[in-house]
């Protein structure tokens, strides 16, 4: 990662059972490096999603 990055803070409400399981498995003090690459991971789904409905669009169905 860049050594640039700027940060800001959130605050989000998500569901107790999924707070519950990411603080059973994340050590503490790293809960934000955690869900900052779920985030990214699902930004990267995203876009792959819109790829392929591009191309669909383009092309038809892909395989």
């Amino acid at each position: 990662m860049s050594t640039d990055v700027t940060y800001q803070k959130a605050s989000w409400t998500i569901p107790s059972d999924v707070l519950k399981s990411v603080r059973e498995r994340v050590p503490r003090g790293q809960v934000s490096a955690y869900v900052t690459e779920a985030l990214r991971r699902q930004l990267e789904l995203d876009d792959l999603a819109s790829l392929v409905e591009e191309l669909e669009i383009e092309g038809g169905p892909v395989d």
